[in-house]
Order: C-alpha cells, then sequence, then structure tokens
C-alpha cells in the first residue's frame, strides 16, 4: 500500500521483518522520504497529519483538520479513538492501515530496517463508516534512533493510554515471555505514571499478537494475563486505588493474527473481520465505548492540554481535565452563540426598534432572542459536562443580559415618559371628579407604579435578575423622582392657585375699610387697621384650611401659609397706608376742616361775633398735626420700644411745628435736622413740606373766616333806624299797636314775629347774616377754602 507523491513502497512492516516477499507495488511509489512532512494524502478523505513532531511539539492543527475537515464536527460523543503502541518496525502502520483503510507511512524493505514514523500522526479511518473512528499512530519504542534516550517514547506511550478509548499492543508472538521484548517495562512505567497523572478511567487495551504460532491462544493469553496481573501488583497505585484490581481500569482483549508476508489473504480477511468490532458499539464483541469522553470538537484542545501535562508532568487528574476541557469549549460556544446573535439583522431590527418607540412585547421579544440563543448553545455543548454546561449556561444568560440592557435602557426611558403622561392625566381626571389631591396622588401613583412594577417583572424574567435588575431600579428611582417631582409642581400649584384666590378674597375684604379709616384718619387709626388685618388674616386663614383639606397639609403647613395671609394682609395695609402717606396734605386739610368749620354739633360756623378764631384755629391745627403724625410712622402690628418712641417723637415735634409762628423757624428746623424715625412712612423733611403745603391754605381758610365775622360786625351796626324814626313810628303807628292789642290773631303773629327776630339777632347778630349762614349751609354745609376744587373731600387739591 503505496503513498500517492511520497514515492515510497508498499512494503509493510512485516514484511521486512520476515524477510520474505514483495507485494505488487506501483511504479509511482517507489521512492522513499526519511523526512516526511506533516500531512499526507492520497485524496480527500484518506489524510494523515502530524500530531506531535519528533521534538515533542504538539500540533493542534493537525487533530483540527481532521476533527472538521473531513465532516465529523457535529458527532458530539458519538466516536472513538484509537492508538496502537509498539516496538519500532514491529508492523503498527502496516496493521493500521489494512485494519482501518489509513494512510499511514510503512517502512520500505529496500532501504533497510530503520525509523518509518516518527512522532504521532493522526487520521480518520475510512473504513469504518458506521462509528467514526480517529486512528493515532505512535512512534514505535526501543528504536536505535533513539537509543538510551526513552523518554520520548514514554511520553507518547503515556499520550496514547490518556487519550485513547481502545490502546493496541502490537506485539510479536515470539516475545511473549520475555520482559523487554513484550514492552511490559514501558507498560509498568506508563500505567504508573499514568495513574500520578490522570487517575484514569476504564480503557480497552487490546493485544494483538503477530505471526501466531502453534501455541494455542488460550496459552498465550493466559501468559499475558498473569503478566499484567503481576505488572499491576508491582506498581506504586494511589492510596485509594491500593486495592482495586485491573479489571476496574482495563478491559483486556487478545486478538492473534497470521504472518502478513506469508498469509497476506487470511491477514486482510481476519483484520477486516477485528475491523466490525471497533464499527458498531451495540455488538456485543465491540471494542469501542458507546461514549467518548470528550465531544470531538473539543478533542483538540483536550489532547493538546493532556501532552502539555504529560511534558510538563504537572498533576491533573482526568476529571479535572473534562471540566477544563468542558469549560473551555463551553466558553468558545456561549462567546460564539453571542456573536451570531449580536450580528442577526433579526437582533439589530429589535435594538434598532427599542430606539424608536415603546415595545409592547419587548420582554417576549427578548426571551425568544434568548431561547433561540440557549437551544442553540444546547446543542452544540450537550456532550460535555453537565455542572460545566449549567454554569456556563448561566454565564451565558448573563452575558446576553448585558447584552439585552441598552435596549432596556430605551425602553425603560419610553416607559417612563409614557406613564408620567398617563399619571399626569389621571390626576386631572381625579381632581375634576372632586377628589382630594392627596388621595387623587395616591391613587395615580399606584396605578403608574403597578404598571411599571409589572413591566419591569416581565423584564427581569428574560435573563439574569442580577443584571437587568440594575437599570430598572435605576428606572423605578427615577419614575419615583419624576412622579415626586410632578405631583410636587402641581400640588404647589394648586395651593398657590388657592392662595392666589384667597390672597384676592382678603384684598377684597380689606381695600374699603381700610380707604375708610385712611380718608379721615383718628387717634384709633393704627389700631383700626390691625383689627381688620386680623379679621381678614382670619377669615382668609379659615377659608384656606377648607380649600386645601383635600392637600392632606400638616399643621405647620398650615401654620405657615395662615402666618404669609397676615402677611399678605399686613402688606396690602402698609401699601395703603404708604399711598395715604405720600397725599397726607389732603387728609391734614380735611382735618383743619372738620375741626374748623363746624361747632361742636357738627353745624357749620358763621363766624359771628362771639365765635373765638384763635382759639378754633389752634384746635383745628393741632387736629391736621395729629393726622400727620399718625401718617409718619407705620404702626401695624406688635410695638417695640423704638416704635413707640418714634411715634411719641414725631407726634410732639408736629404739634410743636403747628403751634409756632410763621416767624418762629425753630420748630421746623428742630424737625429737619431729626433723623429719619424707625419703621418711617414720611421724613422729618418730608413732614415739613407736607406741613407747608397745608398751613399756606389754612392760613387762607383762616383770614376767610375772620373777614366774615368783620362783616357781620360792620352789618349788626348798620342795622339799626335813627332815634326820630322810631319816634315817629311809634306815633303813627299807636292805631295799628291798639288794633294788633285788640285782636288776639294779629297779637299772636306780631309776638311770633318778634320771638323770631330775636332769635335772628341773638344768633347771626342780624337779618343779613342769616342770610348768609343760610347760603352756606345751601352751598355744602361749610364755607370752602380758596383754592380747592368743587370737593371738600377730595385728596389731590389743585395746587398740589
Amino acid at each position: 500500500k503505496g503513498r500517492n507523491g511520497f514515492g515510497e513502497g508498499d512494503r509493510d512492516e512485516e514484511n521486512v521483518i520476515g524477510g520474505g516477499r514483495w507485494t505488487r507495488m506501483d511504479e509511482a511509489r517507489k521512492h522513499d522520504m526519511n523526512d516526511a512532512p506533516s500531512t499526507r494524502t492520497t485524496d480527500e478523505t484518506d489524510v494523515t497529519h502530524q500530531l506531535v513532531d519528533p521534538d515533542g511539539n504538539y500540533r493542534r492543527e493537525g487533530l483540527e483538520t481532521v476533527v472538521r475537515g473531513v465532516g465529523v464536527a457535529q458527532r458530539g460523543l458519538d466516536y472513538a479513538l484509537v492508538a496502537i503502541m509498539g516496538p519500532q518496525s514491529s508492523g503498527k502502520s502496516t496493521l493500521l492501515n489494512a485494519l482501518f483503510g489509513t494512510s499511514f507511512r510503512e517502512m520500505n524493505a529496500m532501504h533497510g530496517r530503520k525509523q518509518t514514523t516518527r512522532g504521532v500522526w493522526v487520521a480518520k479511518a475510512p473504513k469504518c463508516h458506521e462509528r467514526c473512528t480517529i486512528v493515532l499512530d505512535m512512534e514505535g519504542s526501543d528504536g536505535r534512533e533513539r537509543g538510551e534516550h526513552d523518554t520520548y517514547e514514554k511520553q507518547t506511550a503515556l499520550f496514547a493510554m490518556a487519550v485513547a478509548d481502545v490502546l493496541i499492543v502490537n506485539m510479536w508472538c515470539h516475545d511473549i515471555g520475555r520482559e523487554t521484548g513484550a514492552g511490559k517495562p514501558l507498560l509498568r512505567t506508563v500505567m504508573q505514571v499514568n495513574f500520578k497523572l490522570f487517575h484514569p478511567t476504564k480503557t480497552v487495551l487490546l493485544f494483538i499478537i503477530r505471526d501466531r504460532s502453534k501455541t494455542p491462544k488460550d496459552k498465550l493469553e493466559q501468559v499475558l494475563r498473569e503478566d499484567m496481573e503481576k505488572l499491576w501488583d508491582s506498581i506504586n497505585k494511589p492510596e485509594k486505588h491500593r486495592d482495586s484490581q485491573l479489571q476496574e481500569f482495563f478491559d483486556i482483549k487478545f486478538v492473534t493474527l497470521p504472518n502478513y508476508e506469508e498469509k497476506e489473504e487470511e491477514f486482510r480477511a481476519e483484520t477486516t473481520l477485528l475491523r466490525r468490532k471497533f464499527s458498531d458499539p451495540e455488538e456485543p464483541s465491540s471494542l469501542v465505548p458507546h461514549r467518548a469522553n470528550v465531544p470531538i470538537d473539543a478533542l483538540p484542545l483536550s489532547a493538546e492540554k493532556i501532552w502539555e501535562t504529560i511534558v510538563e508532568n504537572k498533576d491533573l487528574d482526568l476529571p479535572a481535565h473534562q471540566v477544563m476541557i468542558a469549560t473551555v469549549r463551553c466558553d468558545q460556544i456561549a462567546y460564539e452563540q453571542l456573536l451570531v446573535l449580536r450580528d442577526s439583522n433579526t437582533w439589530k431590527d429589535f435594538v434598532r426598534k427599542c430606539e424608536q418607540a415603546l415595545v409592547e412585547d419587548f420582554a417576549n421579544e427578548a426571551a425568544a432572542h434568548l431561547e433561540g440563543c440557549l437551544t442553540a448553545y444546547d446543542e452544540d455543548s450537550m456532550y460535555f459536562d453537565e455542572d460545566v454546561r449549567t454554569t456556563k449556561k448561566e454565564e451565558l444568560v448573563v452575558k446576553f443580559s448585558e447584552l439585552v440592557v441598552p435596549p432596556l435602557e430605551s425602553q425603560l426611558n419610553f416607559l417612563l415618559e409614557g406613564l408620567l403622561v398617563r399619571g399626569a392625566k389621571s390626576l386631572e381626571d381625579f381632581l375634576s371628579k372632586g377628589q382630594g389631591f392627596a388621595k387623587a396622588a395616591d391613587a395615580c401613583t399606584t396605578t403608574c407604579m403597578k404598571e411599571f412594577d409589572a413591566w419591569a417583572q416581565a423584564c427581569l424574567s428574560i435573563g439574569s435578575r442580577d443584571v437587568l435588575c440594575v437599570p430598572v431600579r435605576h428606572a423605578e428611582k427615577a419614575l419615583k423622582s419624576a412622579f415626586e417631582d410632578m405631583l410636587a409642581k402641581r400640588r404647589s400649584k394648586g395651593i398657590q392657585t388657592v392662595r392666589k384666590e384667597i390672597s384676592a378674597k382678603i384684598a377684597d375684604i380689606l381695600s374699603e375699610p381700610v380707604l375708610a379709616l385712611l380718608e379721615e384718619p383718628t387717634s384709633s387709626l393704627w389700631r383700626s387697621l390691625s383689627n381688620k388685618v386680623t379679621e381678614a388674616s382670619d377669615e382668609g386663614c379659615a377659608l384656606l384650611k377648607a380649600q386645601l383639606e383635600g392637600f392632606a397639609l400638616s399643621e405647620e403647613e398650615l401654620r405657615g401659609h395662615c402666618k404669609d395671609l397676615r402677611t399678605l394682609a399686613e402688606e396690602l395695609v402698609e401699601g395703603r397706608v404708604k399711598e395715604a402717606a405720600q397725599h397726607v396734605v389732603p387728609r391734614m386739610r380735611n382735618a383743619f376742616n372738620t375741626s374748623f368749620m363746624k361747632d361742636s354739633r357738627g353745624l357749620p360756623r358763621t363766624w359771628a361775633r362771639r365765635e373765638d378764631i384763635p382759639s378754633i384755629t389752634k384746635q383745628a391745627y393741632l387736629r391736621a398735626a395729629d393726622t400727620l403724625a399718625l401718617l409718619c410712622v407705620q404702626q401695624l402690628g406688635p410695638k417695640d420700644d423704638s416704635t413707640l418712641e418714634a411715634v411719641e417723637d414725631a407726634q410732639s415735634s408736629i404739634r410743636r411745628l403747628a403751634m409756632s409762628t410763621a416767624k418762629d423757624e425753630d420748630a421746623s428746623s428742630a424737625l429737619l435736622s431729626k433723623r429719619a424715625w424707625p419703621h418711617a412712612l414720611l421724613t422729618p423733611a418730608e413732614c415739613v413740606r407736607a406741613w407747608s403745603r397745608f398751613d399756606a391754605d389754612a392760613q387762607l381758610a383762616v383770614s376767610q373766616a375772620m373777614a366774615t365775622q368783620e362783616a357781620h360786625a360792620r352789618a349788626a351796626r348798620a342795622s339799626l333806624p335813627p332815634w326820630w324814626a322810631l319816634a315817629a313810628i311809634a306815633v303813627l303807628g299807636m292805631d295799628e299797636f291798639m288794633a294788633v292789642v285788640k285782636s288776639p290773631l294779629l297779637l299772636l303773629v306780631v309776638v311770633g314775629l318778634v320771638v323770631i327776630a330775636r332769635i335772628i339777632h341773638l344768633r347771626f347778630g342780624g337779618f343779613q347774616p342769616a342770610i348768609a349762614a343760610a347760603a352756606v349751609a345751601l352751598a355744602g354745609g361749610r364755607a370752602p377754602f380758596q383754592g380747592e376744587g368743587t370737593s371738600a373731600g377730595s385728596s389731590r387739591p389743585k395746587h398740589d
């Protein structure tokens, strides 16, 4: 069986060992190649690859090519791995090629007996159709090329025992019973180190006895079994396996084959029968296990780690090795599935859709992506260690959850926006139905949070709760904060609306009474204003509490709002007072006129001769001064000592100014020299200017009153007839007098007229003053100041 392209002959190693004949060969197979390349081929499926080179370097790509290049990567655990060991030039490659149909390089007898297989070679068995079989051809032991340096042959033999499901021990029949020729020292060393490094599982140990003789097979088998038992007892086993039996770790089988050169047809026929035991694991005499220990796609990595362990002589047991291989491969599978998902168009469309609007069925769609990813993972990792698969599956769920976080955050943002809009609308609907704000806010918040919780729980069920709960918690916190802000703004708006309405109500309550009090200020002005402020603020506070009952305000908050209403009422009154203080002159005129133009009974003065104009003027000036003093200092609310002192100082200073004469400038100078009073409405300078404007008009009114009184005196003196006229009236009117005396009716009329004339004379000083007083009364009840308008009570004189 020659090799395509390598010029090697088809003589089996057995042919050379037996010194026998040549078989038929192709002329194209005559060339030898001592240093073979890492790959030898005959056709696309008949490929051999070097797995470990002669220097001990592991070539992972060789086994990967076998695993993936011939279409076996998806077989999982449904495969078998067969390795062979034995002396150099004992026909190992020839046996494998005949048994499995492989194309391992065989020795060319024309070039002498020398090393043919160097290192470890791997190939797929083309003739094993029912069961995928991977075959390892090992470098022979006891070769002259390596001499006494047997480390490599021990390493490769140990490697074969660690990775193979079936280990073929190729030996000649005439070596049975020998120590070194039968390879017992190598087997002893390999089995002992195998225990140390791998704690092996059960392996089929198939002894193929070549060139059988007349010795019965059962005798040969008996000798080999005894040798194996002795070998087993002689090795140092771990404490836990000290009492273990050979059968617990090795299933020993025996096969004999005829000489290849002498009985080639019989040799090939028996290898064909033997091949069936490697093809169907269901046969009773099958040599291969039902399941391999490592999935076939993880075999290159597993073999590499085993070789590294052997070379470095690290302590590593087989279960831990299987876990390690499962860990690496499951990691790779999970990563690959995640990449496939991330790069798929369906996932990209899903993410794009999540970034544009709220996806109502987000949780189910994301769960469907995860389910597809996990299903593919389960299919690819089904042959690995269950615990590792489960752990890595959980890690895959975590990685998927991390992948789904960005679209989840986008969805949470859209959800929050929608919930805020619906919450605000729901709140307004509740309020429009007359429900209290606190109850409406609680109902609206509860509804929205329930909707969020339901949506969030659906999202948390997608993957890892530990990963997904982070954005969900942030979104929940943001939603609560946004709801609190929205409710606080709406609450503040509602309270401000109520306060605005009540403030307008307080302004209406205070407007007319305050204006009336300020129109004609009296000594009780500030007390009356304080009472009005108290009444208005109390009424507003009661109304506020009633309207804000649904807001569930605390007592402290209500007290604060009531205090604000009190302050508002005080500010309104202070504003009116300040305005009145800026127009204090008309009010001083009103106070002066009230005292100067009317008597104590409220009747207009006629300025008869008995009227004491200087005294009346003094009282009127003091009345006007008191009005000015009332509006100088703000006295609303509690009065401290500084306020009381300021009021007293302002009143005394202004009274002194009122009592001073026109030429006395000391009073005005003293007032101007004073500092502004605490809580002052008018400064001392403003008081002096106001008094000056008032005094000009008041002096005119006093002058008019004095002129009127002088006119009355002149008229009284000019109204009596001369004495001769009185005598003539008495003489000439005697007859009329007697007629009146004699007539009771006329007498009563005359007496009445006399009484009326007496009263007019006593009251007005004559008929002309009486007529003038009557005219004044009809004109408005008082004599107006010169320069005043038609309305005596106007607050803005024309000259102001």
